[in-house]
């Protein structure tokens, strides 16, 4: 009829990109020079094993390797690429940074921006710069950095619902911690300069100063 004729198409449903089959072991037998890859979006479920041949591979970036949630990736395939030392998985769909980063001894540098993430988890314990910005962190994950003793810079920006823990103070027993950038946690939506390492001492006392005034203040039973 003339007024079906005149209807609009149905609208196309958006539905993840499709996964691409897995990569021959002969794709990465050429590039064992490569030092920079990146994968992003490649739609791969895992590193084949194939990828061992990168033996000069130093920095891989695989954003959105989970992008869609159910839509996983093989984070244990990461085994695949022992050398490399900056990684970045941002806006992968994860709760929690994957346990399988532990395979990956010689990693210095990690980014996990737009991830979703509710909380840290383990961070690999040899990192000295993380980038978490713009996740659901509701807390400063003191206690997960804190297990990092060569940390030096952490950034935790936009994480909008974050507030500060009663374990803050733990953050003053890394010694190499120079910068926690953690706008819109404590300094307004505007942000500001991020954090020293001596803005952040001086904030961890306070707060333990804080909490030793309510303990006195409750025990006199005021």
């Amino acid at each position: 009829s003339g007024s079906e004729a005149g209807s609009p198409p149905p609208r196309a449903l958006a539905l993840p990109p499709p996964r691409s089959p897995p990569l021959p072991p002969a794709s990465f037998s050429q590039l064992v020079r490569v030092r920079v890859l990146d994968l992003s979006r490649a739609g791969l479920v895992a590193l084949p094993p194939g990828a061992t041949a990168l033996t000069s591979l130093v920095e891989l970036t695989i954003r959105g390797a989970s992008a869609y949630p159910g839509a996983g990736f093989a984070w244990d395939s990461l085994a695949h690429v022992p050398t490399v030392r900056a990684l970045d998985i941002s806006e992968s769909h994860l709760d929690e940074l994957p346990s399988a980063l532990a395979a990956l001894p010689r990693l210095r540098a990690l980014a996990a921006d737009d991830c979703s993430l509710a909380r840290l988890g383990a961070c690999p314990p040899g990192l000295t710069s993380l980038s978490a910005n713009g996740n659901r962190l509701a807390w400063l994950p003191a206690g997960e950095l804190a297990a990092v003793p060569g940390l030096v810079c952490a950034s935790l920006r936009d994480n909008l619902a974050m507030q500060l823990p009663a374990d803050l103070a733990r953050l003053g027993a890394l010694p190499s911690l120079s910068i926690l950038d953690a706008r819109k946690v404590a300094r307004g939506v505007g942000g500001g300069a991020p954090w020293s390492a001596r803005s952040m001492w001086a904030l961890a006392r306070a707060h333990a100063a804080l909490a030793r005034f309510c303990r006195r203040f409750a025990a006199e039973g005021g």
